[in-house]
């Protein structure tokens, strides 16, 4: 049959009207899951960034300490060349040769090493970048000496660490979401009402509209008490468990920051003190 054969049609319109404040809660509870979302996405930006600063420390160190041992195998070749020349008229300790040759073999071996994490190092960073593992690295700048940058008090390192650490952002924001999801859940148990219009028209009648009926419909969520009350409980824990992994986080970064500040502390005396010696010493 034609979809225009009928007897009689009837259109049916239907409105929410939002008295409750759910229509804002749900809208709130996207807007905390998108705050997480968008938390998470930072904190990873953050680690690759830090992943990125320490593969290019380790390359700066490597091709630096290579250099350096590449520079010390030269010169301990050239003692090699002058002691074999003495040892062949006689004028040449066997030791002292035997010594040079095992210190040769030494750097020869570390050598090897720091070539292997070069490459590692390279390919890391490349790879951070997005770059083929393969790919040549170009010359690094030097980066800054930490020892010549102040140190701050422990307390003031620990309020940035704790302010400033994106795994505790995002830890709040997870507190912050299972907050509204529980205000959500608490105002499902107020219904909206909603509004209807029924019109109908005949196919054989002469007007338009041959009748409409109107109507409000209001929902009873507290006939299904077990499932609004599940939702609560759910939203409850998810707060709870936000709660303590955001305690957690700052318990470990406050100490992270502490172990950190004293192995500075430490290394700066040390090498203050190595330097008085030398200086005394001349």
């Amino acid at each position: 049959r034609r979809i225009t054969t009928y007897d009689t049609a009837e259109l049916s319109v239907r409105q929410k009207l939002n008295l409750s404040g759910n229509r804002e809660s749900r809208r709130a509870v996207a807007a905390a899951e998108a705050n997480i979302s968008s938390a998470g996405v930072r904190t990873r930006e953050l680690r690759l960034l830090a992943e990125a600063r320490t593969a290019y420390f380790q390359l700066w160190s490597a091709r630096t300490q290579l250099a350096l041992v590449r520079e010390s195998d030269r010169l301990l070749g050239l003692t090699l060349d002058l002691l074999r020349s003495r040892a062949a008229t006689g004028h040449a300790d066997t030791n002292t040769l035997l010594a040079a040759g095992t210190e040769r073999t030494r750097l020869r071996e570390r050598q090897l090493a720091l070539e292997r994490e070069v490459a590692d190092a390279a390919a890391q960073l490349n790879t951070l970048r997005d770059f083929p593992a393969q790919q040549e690295v170009g010359g690094l700048e030097s980066p800054a000496d930490p020892a010549q940058l102040p140190l701050p008090p422990l307390e003031e390192l620990q309020q940035r660490a704790l302010a400033y650490r994106p795994e505790i952002t995002e830890a709040e924001a997870r507190i912050a979401a299972a907050r509204e999801v529980r205000r959500a859940a608490d105002r499902a148990w107020r219904p909206d009402p909603e509004i209807m219009l029924k019109a109908r028209h005949a196919n054989a009648g002469s007007r338009v509209i041959e009748g409409y009926d109107t109507g409000v419909a209001v929902s009873l969520p507290w006939l299904n008490d077990g499932k609004y009350r599940a939702t609560q409980r759910e939203a409850d824990r998810r707060q709870e468990a936000a709660t303590f992994d955001a305690a957690s986080l700052r318990t470990r970064t406050a100490a992270e920051i502490r172990a950190v500040w004293q192995e500075i502390t430490t290394t700066r005396q040390t090498l203050d003190r190595k330097s008085t010696r030398l200086n005394s010493s001349h």
